[in-house]
């Protein structure tokens, strides 16, 4: 793809320095309660898994996957009762129902550049796990989407003039080709109901229409945000009245992007939260 080539002179060292939280990370004995209290209080999505047996990070859990299991997975796996399933360490339900690790765990080191990460990004990958070169030190971070994106942002100018695909339109840069049906649900299901869709589809988020045609929301992973274990019974409300309860009374605007629009403002968009 064009403009690849640009990032290639951009390490992982340099965006994630600007990150100042420290990393959390869970055992593989660290029970689903115990992972969705930190989750909830660091208001954080997702943290890595470290298995001590193997001496190595086996997967990314997350609030989604740990509420996909716990409303809609249970009874497959032989458990009906949510508060049993609370206690089970994250090693029995890690990576098996996650739906990052499906596709495997992406792992890099430091001295990797950002053009190594645009595939797996660029696929849907939410985030990937930094580990400091052995000539750096420093300690593992977790790199997302969004990270990238407001690295790009903080160095704006200096990275318009080198780079020069920030400033080239989608379609210019290929992502006609790559274009995926749009995964979506009327606004009379549940959020429970669009969850287990999303879930099942492997996409990143879907739209919630109305007469199929009508964009009114979108619904993702991000919506789970400080989930609370105890109240997943929110789960059950009409998807619309979800958003609005998560949001603070209002649903957030849709942001779409078209081909027509630059590399740049896709980013600018990624970065204030909104696409």
């Amino acid at each position: 793809m064009a403009g690849r080539d640009d990032f290639e002179r951009v390490l992982l060292r340099d965006v994630v320095k600007e990150k100042k939280r420290e990393l959390v990370q869970f055992d593989t004995d660290t029970l689903v309660k115990k992972a969705l209290d930190v989750l909830m209080q660091e208001q954080i999505l997702a943290a890595p898994v470290y298995d001590r047996e193997k001496g190595m990070y086996v997967a990314f859990t997350s609030v989604f996957d740990i509420t996909a299991y716990l409303t809609w997975k249970l009874e497959s796996n032989g458990v009906v009762c949510m508060r049993e399933a609370l206690s089970f360490p994250l090693g029995r339900i890690c990576p098996g129902y996650s739906a990052e690790a499906q596709s495997g765990m992406w792992i890099f080191r430091d001295d990797a550049s950002v053009a190594q990460v645009l595939e797996p990004l660029g696929k849907g990958v939410h985030r990937v796990l930094v580990l400091p070169s052995s000539a750096a030190g420093g300690a593992p971070m977790v790199l997302t989407q969004t990270d990238v994106a407001r690295y790009i942002l903080l160095e704006r100018e200096a990275m318009v003039e080198r780079y020069p695909a920030l400033s080239q339109t989608l379609e210019d840069l290929g992502f006609g080709e790559a274009l995926q049906p749009v995964v979506r649900v009327s606004k009379n299901v549940t959020a429970r109901e669009a969850l287990v869709k999303l879930f099942s589809s492997g996409q990143s988020a879907l739209a919630v229409v109305e007469d199929r045609t009508t964009l009114l929301a979108t619904l993702s992973p991000t919506d789970l945000r400080g989930v609370n274990p105890y109240a997943l019974e929110e789960l059950e409300r009409p998807v619309l009245a979800y958003l609005a309860r998560r949001h603070g009374g209002a649903i957030p605007v849709p942001v779409c992007a078209q081909l027509g629009d630059t590399l740049l403002a896709v980013f600018e968009r990624m970065a204030a939260g909104v696409a």
